[in-house]
């Protein structure tokens, strides 16, 4: 699912081309698969110089994770380069918009599971898509740090 969502993503430059090229992909793949799931984790909150650190553990979580579902997942790394996002940042997004797109990407009815790794409590935008996936009634599955011991 990464390549077609950084495939569709290229040329976009804001967070609602985004939001729109991220919906067809999903509208795509829901025609052979029931559901879609997203995985979220901490990015940003252990400061920002951990933020490539938090993507690549989110990344290798969501990878792991693909190989144990019979259906598609994808996070915020299969969406955003760090192109992508200094396309956004420089034409104005904040931390704000970000939450509001995957608002908007949970509450658009093609996400039907979320995986909430490890010290997703800690994370404000993990502990918001915990809240808002509990409330859609959308399937949530906690995922422990073994889940990439086990890989290896």
């Amino acid at each position: 699912m990464k390549h077609k969502l950084r495939k569709a993503v290229t040329n976009c430059n804001t967070l609602e081309e985004v939001l729109n090229e991220v919906v067809r992909v999903f509208k795509d793949i829901k025609e052979t698969s029931e559901r879609i799931g997203f995985v979220s984790g901490i990015v940003t909150s252990d400061g920002p110089i951990h933020i490539q650190r938090n993507l690549l553990r989110l990344e290798n979580f969501t990878q792991t994770l693909s190989q144990k579902t019979n259906f598609p997942l994808f996070s915020a790394r299969c969406v955003f380069t760090d192109e992508l996002y200094r396309v956004l940042d420089e034409g104005g997004a904040k931390n704000d918009d970000y939450l509001a797109f995957w608002d908007k990407l949970l509450r658009s009815g093609y996400v039907t599971d979320v995986f909430m790794t490890p010290r997703w409590e800690k994370s404000m935008g993990a502990t918001k898509e915990n809240k808002l996936a509990n409330s859609l009634a959308l399937k949530i599955h906690y995922v422990e740090e073994m889940v990439l011991v086990e890989q290896g």
